[in-house]
């Protein structure tokens, strides 16, 4: 017995040790093959420069990749490879068959490949990275955004892990390029364009081919932000490349047709043959848009033709942005005929194509939400297109219903614009969005009036309001929003840490290129910019996925009107205006009333704006103010057809508009000469959206105040003598001459309720960015040391502050930019947290300005709310018998505005009420225990 356990015992030890070396064997096998496989691979790769323009060179590239794949389909099918191994060949496997253009199968070995990783748990991220990547490139070949999106973003997060790209990350950093691109974020898809031409290697086989390419990309982008001049050049200099000339020729041509030079458009387009059918498909489509442009008919329908066979013969029914495209110009061609049935059909069928979860076959409807990467500019189009559609047919029926369709197509427009807004992360690229809306919330507006009109529901009213809200300040409300949610996130000190320090860099490298001639010198700052835009990008979104700021934009409320009405005291009513070319809206609220008045404007109009803003800049003691006449005509024209709307109003909030924005109301004058700051206290707003935060902080406390100017001259700055009376006397911290520096602010700014800032400032008009604050030089070597940049300025947190007083000069003007408001300095300080300021349109002088501050003090250490107090220390300007006459013209105390939150006034009792009050309680109280007292004595008597 113990024998035969023995023999089987031995049995069984041979038997493992055979199994063990034929399995052995089998995997000695497997990398034999696997290495013949690479060899094969490795040679064909080789040929890749050459096969572009040899033949011969491309046949044998392709004999080589076959035979590649036989032996690594046959390393795949053993089974006894290694998994580390068995990853290298699913890989490559799926290379090859992505050169072969077999995307079903090449995205079966991708994802083999990456099924490998809970298996290969030691093994580095970086062999994870290409099946990553390509899989994300077939969604994004098949449209599927989406999905692309996150697998690039996976792939992006193994990149970061190592200091040396990975191999392909060049092409990682274009495809990201090319989602922002669709999106219509065209900064960062600048940014992610420029990164993978900077990595790509002279050393990589397509070199040429893959710099064509990505300078292709970056020109295109210069396209939609309509740099067509420097978009241009780019394709011109690499004519010379002779690679890629169907490509670069039809790019040339794109752009002329944006210029409307149809027949130069045609001479570039007429040179483009295409092999590839999915780009001869937009190449039928362009075709088709310049000879319609050279209203050449029977040539149009030939190329529409064209463009829509191929498309249904490559695409089938799968949606797509091309057919998307072709509707929609189908749609404009209909609307030149007068065909409004046929445009609308059209441009719904645009819309169905272009967004991919839409599918609502009734032409009256619209998404109700949006979500996922949408090709903003094309969806926003065609859904503005589609409600002018319905209007135009509204003015030809009359049947409302119509009317109703094109108020719910542009609510879903700016309801897209909204939700992209939410998806960026820069206000540079939310400003460049906001021109789109820009260019048709007068139309919304408008729209939602006439619904008003018609059918008299206060909700078509309410709307119109809210559309005309949504164009204002909207990327400030957004970043505010942002910060505020940022700020009481629960993220870590590095998250932030990084997130500031980035910041910083980022305002000093473009501080810094601002100053550079030299053209190597600047791309390389740019380059800097560049890449630390990208790390800031890839912080937000981390942060973003766990603090709930991808459904940021559903937490921009703008108040309704009856919320507003709520929020008033009977003392005040709100002014919105609205500026078009031909009339003037105001929406007017108040506590008990919501309204609004259509004025009819001339080219008048806008010359007593200028007239008025000159007026008040002007302070040559010799000259007589000149700005009478346009400040009564103003005041007919802004306020007079307002005042029966006002009844016993004493405060206004003003929502200005557009050029409104560069006026002080509080100037204009009535046929009586008088000031409408003698009838009225003023404060202004971006948006009603702002009036929604409640102030629950103190309305004053200690003062943080720099006067850098008091003694003489200070380099290039002048001396301001009045400043160190302007602070003087005020309890708090007080840093005057030498001490006033720039270090001092930033350390102290955020532990004060008031920040006082008397000193002297600039605004930049081309460049907001430029536009800065002064502070004293000190001890330091450096110049720059007392300059605070608006751009440094965004990047403080600052909402600690109650109340900061910027009565340096110019503080409140910047670039006007149509919907958003003045690019400027209190801008910048509201971006930071402060949710009132006081600021400065123009240079005044420093002695009324200083008397205008101390007198601000005074009322607001009363009690007084801000707006009333600043309106309190200009009348006592202007009542003063002590200050020269000539000193009490508008331009030299109207520079100084309000720009805050909104608080209901309290009554105010006074002692004697009080004192009167408590005598009348005492002898109620005194009579009823006097009659209790004798019933008591009755009942017992």
């Amino acid at each position: 017995m113990p024998s035969t356990r023995l023999l089987s015992v031995a049995f069984l030890i041979a038997c493992s040790v055979l199994f063990c070396f034929s399995q052995q064997q089998k995997t000695g096998e497997a990398r034999v093959d696997y290495l013949a496989a690479d060899k094969l691979y490795a040679e064909a790769g080789k040929l890749s420069a050459a096969a572009d323009n040899d033949p011969a060179a491309e046949l044998l590239q392709e004999k080589l990749n076959r035979q590649a794949l036989l032996f690594f389909r046959k390393v795949i099918a053993d089974g006894s490879a290694p998994d580390t191994l068995l990853l290298h060949a699913y890989v490559k496997a799926g290379l090859i068959c992505h050169y072969f253009d077999s995307l079903p199968a090449a995205y079966s070995f991708y994802n083999a490949a990456l099924s490998l990783r809970p298996r290969l748990k030691t093994a580095p991220d970086s062999l994870f990275f290409k099946p990553t990547l390509f899989v994300g490139s077939i969604h994004y070949t098949r449209n599927l955004f989406d999905s692309a999106l996150l697998f690039y973003k996976q792939a992006e997060r193994i990149a970061d892990k190592y200091p040396t790209p990975l191999e392909e990350s060049e092409r990682l950093y274009n495809r990201l390029g090319a989602m922002y691109f669709e999106s219509g974020n065209y900064r960062m898809a600048g940014n992610y364009f420029q990164k993978a031409l900077t990595l790509l290697s002279p050393a990589n086989p397509s070199y040429r081919d893959l710099l064509v390419n990505y300078k292709m990309n970056i020109a295109a982008n210069l396209v939609r932000t309509e740099d067509f001049q420097q978009a241009e050049a780019i394709y011109r200099s690499i004519l010379s490349y002779n690679i890629h000339l169907n490509e670069i020729n039809h790019n040339l041509g794109i752009i002329y047709l944006r210029s409307g030079n149809h027949n130069t458009a045609l001479s570039f387009l007429r040179k483009v043959k295409y092999e590839n059918k999915y780009a001869a498909v937009e190449l039928n489509y362009n075709l088709a848009v310049a000879f319609s442009g050279l209203r050449q008919k029977d040539s149009t329908a030939y190329y529409v033709s064209r463009s829509a066979s191929e498309n249904k013969r490559l695409y089938g029914k799968r949606k797509n942005t091309a057919m998307a495209l072709l509707y929609k110009f189908l749609g404009d061609e209909k609307m030149k005929d007068d065909d409004v049935p046929g445009a609308l059909r059209l441009y719904h069928a645009a819309l169905t194509e272009s967004y991919p979860s839409f599918n609502d076959a009734d032409i009256h409807s619209e998404p109700e939400t949006f979500s996922g990467v949408i090709s903003f500019t094309e969806v926003f189009s065609i859904l503005t297109a589609k409600a002018a559609a319905f209007e135009k047919l509204y003015f030809t029926t009359g049947t409302q219903s119509d009317l109703v369709a094109a108020f719910r197509a542009y609510r879903a427009a700016f309801d897209l614009a909204d939700y992209v807004a939410g998806t960026y992360n820069s206000d540079e690229a939310r400003l460049f969005l906001n021109k789109s809306k820009y260019a048709v919330h007068d139309k919304a507006i408008q729209n939602s009036l006439t619904l008003y009109e018609k059918t008299k529901k206060k909700y078509y009213l309410d709307q119109a309001y809210l559309f005309d809200q949504r164009n204002k300040a909207s990327a400030l409300l957004l970043a505010l929003q942002e910060n505020n949610v940022l700020h009481n996130a629960d993220i870590t000190t590095e998250e932030a840490e990084q997130q500031a320090l980035l910041r910083s860099a980022i305002t000093r490298l473009s501080l810094k290129a601002n100053r550079i001639e030299d053209p190597v010198s600047f791309n390389s700052i740019s380059n800097e910019i560049r890449e630390k835009e990208i790390a800031l990008s890839r912080i937000k979104d981390r942060i973003s996925e766990h603090v709930g700021l991808t459904d940021l934009e559903s937490a921009v409320q703008i108040p309704h009107a009856v919320q507003i009405q709520q929020m008033l005291d009977d003392k005040t009513v709100l002014l919105s205006y609205h500026l078009s070319e031909k009339e003037l809206l105001v929406f007017t609220i108040s506590s008990n009333a919501f309204g609004y008045i259509k004025l009819p404007t001339d080219l008048s109009f806008q010359r007593n704006i200028s007239l008025f803003i000159s007026a008040l800049h002007e302070q040559d003691p010799s000259r007589r103010y000149s700005g009478e006449g346009p400040a009564s005509a103003l005041y007919d024209q802004l306020i007079k057809p307002l005042l029966p709307r006002m009844g016993s109003a004493k405060r206004l909030i003003i929502i200005p508009d557009d050029e409104l924005n560069y006026i002080p109301f509080e100037a204009l004058q009535d046929e009586a000469g008088n000031y409408l700051v003698q009838n009225f206290s003023v404060q202004y707003r971006f948006s009603t959206a702002l009036l929604n935060l409640k102030e629950n902080r103190v309305s004053y406390g200690l003062v943080l105040a720099f006067a850098p100017f008091i003694g003489g001259k200070s380099g290039s700055f002048t001396a301001l003598p009045y400043s160190k009376e302007e602070v003087s006397g005020l309890k708090g911290r007080l840093f005057m001459g030498a001490e006033a520096t720039k270090k001092n602010f930033t350390e102290n700014a955020n532990r004060y309720p008031i920040v006082q800032l008397a000193t002297h400032a600039s605004a930049n008009d081309s460049l907001p960015m430029q536009s800065y604050i002064a502070f004293n030089q000190g001890s330091s070597d450096s110049a720059d040391e007392n300059i605070l940049y608006a751009q440094e300025i965004y990047n403080l947190r600052l909402d600690s502050i109650n109340l900061v007083i910027l009565s340096a000069c110019e503080t409140g003007l910047g670039k006007l930019v149509r919907g958003e408001g003045l690019m400027s300095i209190t801008r910048a300080f509201s971006y930071a947290g402060c949710p009132n300021i006081i600021t400065s349109l123009w240079k005044a002088t420093d002695k009324t300005t200083a008397y205008l501050t101390q007198r601000l003090h005074v009322h607001l250490s009363e009690g007084y709310h801000k707006d009333i107090a600043l309106q309190l220390a200009k009348t006592d300007l202007l009542n003063n018998k002590d200050i020269s006459p000539s000193l009490k013209t508008p331009n030299y105390w109207a520079h100084l505005i309000f720009i805050g939150n909104y608080r209901a006034e309290k009554f105010r009792i006074g002692w004697g009420i009080w004192v009167t009050g408590i005598i009348l309680a005492g002898l109620v109280i005194f009579v009823v225990i006097r009659k209790r007292s004798r019933k008591r004595t009755g009942a017992t008597g």
